[in-house]
C-alpha cells in the first residue's frame, strides 16, 4: 500500500508510513482480532465539478448481520470543506439501519442535510475510520483542487451478509487473524451461459 501511495502522492509518503503500520492495530481495536477485507474502491471529486453525495449509511449497499463492517478512507489529497471533505453525524451508528428515500440509498435530505454534518478535514495520508451505519456524505468540490481517497471496507469474517449483494472477486483477503468459516464456505456463484455465448 505504501508503494501505491508513494506513486500517487509522491516521495514524501514515508512521512505517513507509520500511520499505515498502525492501521492493522486500529482495525483490530475496532473490529476484533479477525479482520477481513470486503472491498475497496477509489473515489475522486474533480476540481470545480465534483458532485455532492447526500447523507447516507453504507449499510443498504452491503448489509451484514452483526454490523462489524467499517470504512477506512485513505486520503490521497488534502480534504477540506471547499473540496468536499467527508461530513458525518457523530454517534449516528448507534441508531442502527435507517429508512432511506424511496428507491434510493440516501437518507432524507430535509432531515439529514450535509450542512448539518460535522466536517472531517484531512491531510494527504490521513485515514478516517467509521462504521458503515455512520451517517455520512459530502458537499460538491467547489475548489480548484482534486479530492481523491481510497476506500477500504473491512469486517469480521464471521459477520455474514444478509443479502447477496455487492460481491467483489477480491473480497475475503484476511488482514489479520483467521477466518474460522473458511473451510465451511461454499460459494454459489456461477457463470450462466446466454444465447449470445452459444
Amino acid at each position: 500500500m505504501v508503494a501505491i501511495l508513494k506513486h500517487l502522492i509522491g516521495p514524501n509518503v514515508q512521512l505517513h508510513h507509520s500511520k499505515m503500520l498502525n492501521m492493522v492495530a486500529i482495525l483490530k481495536h475496532l473490529i476484533g482480532p479477525n479482520v477481513q477485507l470486503h472491498h475497496s474502491k477509489m473515489l475522486v471529486k474533480p476540481p470545480e465539478n465534483g458532485a455532492a453525495f447526500p447523507m447516507h449509511q453504507d449499510y443498504p449497499y452491503f448489509p451484514h448481520a452483526h454490523h462489524t463492517m467499517l470504512a477506512a478512507s485513505v486520503h490521497l489529497d488534502d480534504a477540506d470543506q471547499s473540496n468536499g471533505c467527508i461530513c458525518v453525524f457523530p454517534g449516528s451508528h448507534k441508531k442502527g439501519p435507517l429508512v432511506t428515500e424511496k428507491g434510493r440509498n440516501y437518507l432524507s435530505q430535509a432531515e439529514y442535510p450535509v450542512s448539518s454534518g460535522t466536517p472531517c478535514p484531512a491531510k494527504a495520508g490521513d485515514v478516517l475510520f467509521f462504521n458503515y451505519l455512520t451517517i455520512h456524505g459530502s458537499d460538491p468540490n467547489r475548489s480548484d483542487r482534486t479530492r481523491r481517497n481510497v476506500l477500504f471496507q473491512y469486517r469480521d469474517p464471521l459477520d455474514p451478509m444478509t443479502r447477496n449483494v455487492h460481491i467483489d472477486w477480491g473480497m475475503g483477503l484476511m488482514v489479520c487473524g483467521e477466518n474460522a468459516d473458511f473451510f465451511r464456505f461454499r460459494n454459489d456463484y456461477r457463470i450462466e451461459s446466454t444465447s449470445a455465448n452459444r
